[in-house]
């Protein structure tokens, strides 16, 4: 079956982890994305660990793209890209302010050659903030918009790029919604920034209003034992979201506790289900909760649940079948060179030359 997005190009010339993950979605959805890659290649490609030579960082979230090299500090570099650009719907780029019209691949230069074009800007901090022309990553954007002290600095940095996902994710909406437009209303294709540290606290908007109405910064329901993490007597814990009054009294029902029914949201009661719960070990707790639908769930190691997983498979959290990914291997730096210039009208003497110049790789 078609997937959703079969027949959209996608030029991705963004680096490292954001724009990557961002343009892996498209892939999954159909899109042909083709990473614009300097001279050495993809950052990600160094990162270590390895396995047969490939770096983790590029298999997960450069799989199933395509992959040409070219120099941009050369015109005849700056000629192929808009070459590409002229058979391409969506361009991504994540430079600071300033580097991709010196570098002659700004939004107005390219949407010249191909006014339907979608040119989306992957930044970290608004254009007119005297931030975005420094270097800052996740860690940052989390810092400066107080999601890490909701998170806890006391933990240091978080497992996951909360900042960079979430702008992915906004990044996704954001190209989504431009086809769209484009299609169903006939607009042209238009520039579009997205911003990190805005899309991380946009995924902080209840604990926004929270503070807004009543100056508070953490949700009461935290504090409550029905909606907490108890730790079991062989140092596994067990995460228990028995929100809704039918899920507690199922809770305490299992628990043997029918006494605790009134106490779902007193804090107070977070020690005494921690003395029972700390009294079992984890598998005893999973075992007795197993066929009990009380929102009750053992955590899980990453190793564990990872091994669960097919690999190299990539997750399937769209369950529908326009949208089924595929087994795909990264693309190796410039595998698909030739076949793109060719696609985009260079004859062989022509690839030959961009070869020699060194223009291309």
């Amino acid at each position: 079956m078609e997937r959703a997005l079969e027949g959209v190009r996608v030029l991705d010339m963004t680096r490292l982890f954001p724009g990557g993950y961002l343009t892996t979605v498209l892939a999954q959805l159909g899109a042909e994305v083709v990473k614009l890659e300097p001279p050495g290649g993809d950052p990600a490609r160094e990162e270590e660990p390895r396995r047969q030579g490939e770096s983790y960082y590029h298999w997960a979230i450069n799989r199933g793209k395509k992959s040409i090299v070219i120099d941009l500090k050369q015109e005849p570099g700056r000629d192929v890209v808009l070459s590409l650009v002229r058979q391409a719907d969506v361009f991504l780029e994540n430079f600071r302010p300033g580097v991709a019209e010196r570098l002659g691949v700004d939004a107005e230069r390219l949407r010249r050659v191909n006014p339907q074009l979608i040119y989306v800007s992957l930044n970290g901090f608004p254009e007119d903030d005297h931030r975005s022309a420094r270097g800052s990553h996740d860690l940052n954007y989390l810092a400066d918009t107080g999601v890490l002290d909701l998170l806890g600095p006391e933990h240091g940095a978080p497992a996951l790029l909360l900042s960079d996902l979430a702008g992915s994710m906004w990044g996704l909406v954001t190209i989504l919604s431009l086809l769209y437009q484009r299609r169903v209303a006939g607009h042209p294709g238009q520039p579009a920034r997205v911003v990190f540290a805005e899309a991380i606290r946009h995924w902080a908007v209840l604990q926004d209003a929270l503070f807004r109405f009543a100056g508070e910064t953490r949700f009461p329901i935290l504090t409550w034992p029905s909606y907490h993490v108890y730790r079991a007597a062989d140092g596994e814990y067990l995460a228990v979201a028995a929100l809704e009054p039918q899920f507690w009294e199922r809770f305490c029902t299992t628990m043997g506790r029918p006494d605790w029914l009134s106490r779902r949201r007193d804090p107070a009661w977070v020690p005494v289900v921690q003395e029972v719960i700390g009294g079992r070990p984890s598998a005893y707790w999973e075992d007795l909760f197993a066929p009990v639908d009380a929102c009750v769930t053992v955590v899980r190691r990453w190793a564990d649940a990872a091994r669960r997983r097919p690999d190299p498979d990539l997750p399937r959290p769209n369950q529908w079948p326009t949208a089924v990914p595929e087994t795909l291997a990264p693309p190796g730096l410039g595998e698909h060179t030739a076949e793109l210039l060719a696609r985009a009208g260079w004859d062989a003497e022509g690839r030959r030359r961009l070869r020699e110049t060194g223009a291309v790789g």
